[in-house]
């Protein structure tokens, strides 16, 4: 908004400066040129008010994630810049008796979790979780992943859940943090195979 103040008043000065009657011809010039920026201002507005929000956005993220992330107290090797990993298919190997067995051993009562995405493949959890990990090392570091199966007659969906967190109004706070980041995010319970 400031910088409108001072376009207009820059503007408004440049009319002043032209008030010579000998400067007639000069000053429509001007004009014509005022006109032309009014119209591309107009045009432009949206586009800042939208910058604007994101802005606002992005500094509500920064402070949630401020809250919640103690840097001083975060080991060396997570204070430093983070290193990109390259996910290849030798991860990708397990047997499916370890899955089962992490998934039969965790019997305890519901502990509460975040749902951040669904996929139709295994690989969109994993590759969701990769991206997680690359972009926001800290908040990765933080929680623990597990992929949830659901099958239909039709399909079988895998969501990628975080967590595990006490109480459900944790898992909405955090989940209010991932939304911004994703645009979409449920509280669930916290189960399914680790990652």
């Amino acid at each position: 908004m400031s910088r409108f103040i001072v376009f207009t008043l820059f503007i408004l000065l440049q009319a002043c400066s032209f008030s010579d009657p000998n400067s007639y011809e000069e000053s429509d010039i001007n004009r014509e040129e005022l006109q032309q920026l009014l119209v591309e201002w107009e045009t432009k507005k949206e586009q800042i008010d939208h910058l604007n929000t994101i802005e606002a956005d992005l500094l509500m993220l920064i402070q949630a994630l401020a809250v919640q992330v103690d840097v001083d107290k975060l080991p060396k090797k997570l204070q430093s810049d983070p290193k990109v990993v390259s996910y290849g298919s030798t991860e990708q190997v397990s047997t499916t008796a370890n899955q089962n067995l992490n998934e039969t051993t965790n019997t305890e009562s519901p502990i509460h979790g975040v749902k951040i995405g669904s996929y139709l493949v295994e690989r969109g959890v994993r590759a969701q979780l990769g991206r997680l990990k690359n972009r926001y090392p800290n908040l990765y570091t933080m929680l623990r992943y597990k992929m949830n199966t659901q099958s239909s007659a039709s399909k079988t969906l895998y969501s990628l859940v975080a967590g595990p967190l006490q109480t459900e109004q944790e898992a909405s706070k955090l989940c209010q943090v991932f939304e911004l980041i994703y645009s979409h995010c449920e509280t669930t319970e916290f189960k399914g195979v680790d990652l």
